[in-house]
């Protein structure tokens, strides 16, 4: 493993780490029944931004989030990123995987 081990600040149960060239991120994504809308679009959309500034600063090698953006300038450090999530990924979850696959 290159970097430490590494949880989200606000959700300890997410990590992030790299090994052998890849990225690989965990995350507790919220399932079952929406019973809070604000909630889930809060926590879904704060999850995709955080598992986007992974990628950035990983794909460019430095420790700030420079408004770099996928395809721009640097050098690569990863060729790959696995996302790991425990929830039945459904039509709710969209507030993540949209912004994700526009990345």
């Amino acid at each position: 493993i290159r970097q430490p081990y590494r949880g989200s600040k606000e959700w300890i149960q997410n990590f992030s780490f790299v090994a052998k060239g890849a990225l690989f991120i965990g995350l507790n994504l919220v399932g079952g029944h929406v019973h809070n809308v604000p909630e889930w679009t809060s926590r879904l959309t704060a999850q995709a931004e955080w598992t986007k500034a992974l990628i950035r600063r990983n794909l460019y090698n430095n420790n700030d989030n420079n408004n770099n953006t996928a395809g721009g300038g640097g050098s690569s450090t990863i060729g790959a990123v696995v996302i790991f999530g425990h929830a039945n990924p459904t039509n709710n979850h969209k507030r993540f995987f949209d912004p994700i696959l526009q990345f």
